[in-house]
């Protein structure tokens, strides 16, 4: 019979590496292997995402393989699930003769004619005793009628997750949405804990599918950007930017801001204001991403967050001045200039390492562009014992590239970074110190001097920071579970707290700050939900914003002079 799919919604997940992976081995279903740490992180990564795209599922579906039960189980430990239903029909393709072949000897062993080959995979076709991809688009019809019996009496449509294997799972694909298997099979890459969306609510392209696909652990292999979570504002953004400021709480020192929207970043960070085109910038680190939204609302209505994939983690970025296009921006390894919207390079990497080029367990964090415009200043999070620096970029226009020196060394994770009205004094924080610095900062040559303590914090971890027109330093509080974050203002002589934004609920960690607006009288904060418990903060990762009131207002951001 042919099922009827309009009422589902299935997502396909691909289990994590396991030792034939990591060996290059092919196993196909007669190889069962457990998976590698890799692939226990690989699920871990998936069990994220689902968490990051508040998934719910009705039902979850595993192959009996140990690799994709394994990651099945890993995947929606944290969820609503109390049982995963094993299906034989989800293993992986039988590979015949092939079974136990390196993946190296597969174009020697099948010869030009029987093998299909792409960037990341040469795939046999029809050797002895394998199974072909028109049987395997067969058995995934299969699959569909079981699951269509299963959830037959689920009128509003089933939510179903099916964790399977590399070829089945593309077959799958290709079955649910009438496409013909050569073109699915080169059309894009399905890696290890890879999710796949096949519902009738969101048509495929004739060939391209990469649109459908929520990467976890690596970088997309296909043209970028791609726009993959577009949440709307919880708020009528037009009402919220024109309406009063916030009512002070009963302590008269401190505001609450709001959930403006729910963008679920595992990590949100460098949040800024780009006031030429009147949105609000920031990245999600972990999952490579880039955001932007639109506060311009003439167009009659609020426009979605826009997210854009990248090809590396980006931890920092700054406006450019005297071009449309681009940013400076801090990947995880070094700087560059980047087109974030367009995914194009604008420059070659800045020449020199500044962290491990495999960008884990370091990094770099933090950073800003100076008052002058002529640098870029960004610090490193170390994730190993070793202590990282503070590094400052400039551009040279002889040869049109970028290059970087250290100015602070010894610090474990760098955050604060933002400058006096003067110019003349740069706050810096080693976040596990829990103490914000103030250096003197010469503007000529961009060297810092005279490092003393401006404030300590007692109730979590100083974050980002801003400094307002007024002068006073705005600080991020990461709290990590202990308490709900909050944004301080410092004085920027006693350091001492004057006033504080609290975040409404029980998000707890406050990552960093702008202000924003046309009147620059709004504080957009962003925050995340590393090692938290998703019940527990369920708008942890959202985007949050408070009107100040009257006499607080921020300075727009420097630009970075080429």
């Amino acid at each position: 019979m042919t099922t009827n799919v309009s009422n589902m919604t299935i997502y396909l997940a691909r289990h994590g590496q396991d030792e034939d992976n990591a060996n290059g081995i092919l196993n196909g279903r007669r190889r069962d292997t457990p998976l590698t740490i890799r692939g226990k992180q690989q699920a871990q990564a998936l069990s994220d995402k689902i968490r990051q795209f508040g998934l719910q599922f009705d039902a979850v579906y595993s192959s009996p393989l140990q690799r994709a039960r394994m990651t099945a189980e890993i995947a929606v430990a944290a969820s609503n699930i109390s049982s995963i239903d094993i299906v034989e029909e989800l293993s992986e393709r039988e590979f015949g003769v092939m079974t136990g072949v390196p993946i190296a000897e597969i174009a020697d062993r099948c010869g030009d004619d029987d093998i299909l080959t792409t960037e990341n995979v040469t795939y046999f076709l029809s050797p002895e005793g394998a199974e072909t991809f028109p049987e395997l688009m067969e058995r995934a019809q299969r699959v569909l009628d079981y699951l269509q019996e299963r959830h037959v009496t689920q009128k509003d449509g089933a939510t179903i997750l099916l964790v399977t294997h590399g070829d089945f799972g593309k077959m799958f694909y290709a079955n649910f949405y009438k496409l013909d298997w050569r073109d699915v099979l080169t059309s894009f890459h399905f890696d290890n804990s890879d999710l796949i969306l096949c519902s009738s609510k969101v048509p495929s392209p004739p060939k391209m599918s990469d649109t459908h696909i929520f990467r976890s652990c690596t970088a997309p292999t296909t043209a970028l950007p791609k726009v993959f979570w577009n949440p709307t504002p919880l708020v009528n953004l037009q009402s919220f930017l024109d309406g009063p400021p916030a009512t002070l709480n009963d302590d008269g020192v401190s505001v609450t801001a709001q959930l403006i929207v729910d963008s679920r970043c595992h990590l949100g960070e460098c949040v800024i204001y780009d006031d030429r085109r009147d949105a609000i910038l920031f990245t999600s680190i972990l999952e490579r991403r880039f955001h932007k939204l639109d506060l311009n609302t003439s167009n009659g209505g609020d426009s979605p967050l826009q997210s854009f994939d990248l090809p590396k983690m980006l931890c920092a970025f700054g406006l450019l001045d005297q071009q449309d296009v681009g940013y400076i921006v801090a990947w995880d390894d070094g700087f560059q200039l980047y087109d974030l919207e367009g995914g194009k390079p604008l420059s070659p990497m800045s020449d020199g390492e500044v962290v491990n080029r495999l960008g884990l367990p370091d990094r770099l964090n933090d950073g800003r562009v100076d008052p002058t415009g002529r640098r870029f200043v960004c610090g490193g999070c170390a994730g190993s014992n070793d202590p990282l620096k503070v590094y400052q970029c400039d551009y040279d226009p002889s040869s049109k590239t970028l290059r970087h020196r250290p100015i602070v060394g010894e610090i474990r994770t760098t955050n604060s970074i933002c400058w006096s009205n003067d110019g003349k004094t740069m706050y810096l924080a080693d976040s596990p110190t829990r103490r914000i610095d103030r250096y003197d900062y010469d503007l000529e040559t961009g060297l810092l001097s005279n490092r003393r303590e401006l404030h300590r914090k007692d109730h979590g971890d100083p974050d980002g920071s801003v400094v307002d027109a007024q002068g006073f330093l705005w600080n991020a509080t990461w709290r990590q579970g202990k308490g709900t974050g909050m944004v301080d203002r410092i004085d920027p002589e006693t350091g001492e707290v004057v006033f504080t934004v609290h975040l409404p609920d029980e998000t707890s960690e406050a990552s960093c700050c702008c202000f924003g607006g046309p009147k620059l009288d709004i504080l957009f904060i962003t925050t995340a939900w590393e090692n938290l418990d998703s019940q527990s903060e369920p708008h942890a990762g959202g985007l949050y914003a408070v009107k100040l009131p009257t006499g607080m207002s921020g300075c727009p951001e420097k630009r970075f002079k080429l």
